[in-house]
């Protein structure tokens, strides 16, 4: 897994948007800060400065599917829920090599690129904890 240390979250957000990758400032419980959400997700540095201005502890939303020509694998751990039990099931001893994000929730995010064609958000459906954003 990729660990990268920001002094703040403004330069966290910074560099995703140095990937190139479109975000948008969240609540801790993924609530988006901005009117319209993912879709006011930009790679513009001075708005993605002025929101984390606004709002310096904010979580990053990253804008997930052709966008940012990515998919990710969101694993949860938070209730009954087990997503790295469902994964292993699913995977067995198969190494995911990805760039990953630890979660504020204990979980996991798991990126991937985009194929190109459109990929549907699910929740549950192929695990217990496991949801794809894409």
């Amino acid at each position: 897994m990729l660990k990268t240390e920001y002094k703040t979250m403004n330069d966290a957000a910074q560099g995703y948007a140095n990937r190139g990758w479109a975000i948008f400032p969240c609540n801790i419980d993924k609530r988006p800060l901005t009117q319209y959400g993912f879709k006011d997700a930009t790679t513009n540095k001075e708005t993605i400065g002025a929101w984390w201005s606004k709002w310096p502890t904010a979580s990053i939303g990253l804008a997930t599917g052709a966008i940012n020509r990515i998919v990710v694998l969101d694993i949860d751990t938070h209730g009954d829920s087990n997503g790295f039990d469902s994964l292993q099931n699913l995977a067995g001893s198969i190494e995911i090599g990805s760039l990953a994000a630890e979660t504020g929730g204990g979980g996991r995010h798991y990126f991937f690129q985009h194929p190109g064609f459109p990929i549907q958000n699910s929740a549950g459906k192929i695990g217990k904890g496991l949801d794809i954003r894409g």
